[in-house]
């Protein structure tokens, strides 16, 4: 690897900067699986940090899945399976992890019925406050944090719906076969933060330190047209790709 020139004059710490280099070359294959990174002492030469600095980015980076230390042997690129995101998909994302692999599971963080915000008022086409459950689940893949879903249910729809949810409860199940739900148009509005301003989600995914993540908004129409779900996901990027089914008929 060729020396690399660091501007630490932003908010960013210097491990922080290290992390993100390696980071980017990992994502954009210029560095391969099974590839062995410098030595520490060749990377506190290349990025002009101290040994403390650089093990500090290297913990970052085996925290994330994307490099292992094998003792003896050095650091390397490892090949992290990435789970495919079907962007045309109505069900939830959350709620199929656990089916479809076994490598994740997920579990309730918060269960909450509260008044709704102005801006659920809007997304639910209401001209008056009501009930709704903010509804908080945490996925880990392989027992390593990988997403957080806030999903919201509004209870002059689903009554009695905070009862039924438990850490395995599909609530796209729920909600289509108990309360008769029909799903007729999603919109789905996916975006890259290089910084996320979610305090929680940060500490979650990342143990508060600022690594980019894939921010998913959601939300489901009735055949009348109506809102009837709405959630927001985050996601390490390092474990996922999204994809596009499109049957073309003549």
């Amino acid at each position: 690897m060729a020396k690399v020139m660091i501007n630490n004059q932003g908010s960013f710490f210097l491990y922080e900067e290290i992390a993100k280099d390696l980071r980017d070359k990992i994502y954009n294959e210029q560095l391969l699986d099974g590839y062995r990174l410098p030595s520490e002492m060749e990377l506190c030469q290349q990025f002009k940090a101290s040994r403390p600095t650089v093990r500090r980015a290297i913990d970052e980076l085996k925290r994330e899945g994307l490099v292992e230390v094998l003792h003896g042997k050095g650091t390397f690129v490892k090949k992290v399976p990435r789970k495919d995101i079907r962007i045309l998909d109505f069900s939830g994302f959350t709620d199929e992890l656990a089916k479809e692999d076994n490598r994740f599971t997920k579990v309730i963080l918060s269960k909450t019925v509260r008044i709704s915000t102005d801006q659920e008022m809007k997304i639910f086409q209401r001209s008056q406050k009501f009930k709704v459950l903010e509804l908080v689940r945490g996925v880990y893949a392989e027992d390593k944090p990988f997403s957080v879903d806030y999903a919201y249910f509004p209870m002059f729809l689903y009554q009695g719906i905070d009862q039924k949810i438990f850490d395995d409860t599909s609530t796209y199940r729920l909600i289509r076969e108990e309360y008769q739900a029909k799903f007729a148009k999603a919109h789905k509005s996916i975006e890259f933060l290089s910084q996320c301003s979610d305090t929680y989600v940060m500490n979650f995914l990342t143990g508060g330190n600022r690594i980019p993540l894939i921010s998913v908004e959601k939300q489901i129409e009735n055949d009348r047209a109506k809102i009837i779900h709405y959630s927001h996901f985050y996601l390490l990027p390092s474990l996922l790709k999204f994809s596009i089914d499109i049957d073309i008929k003549s």
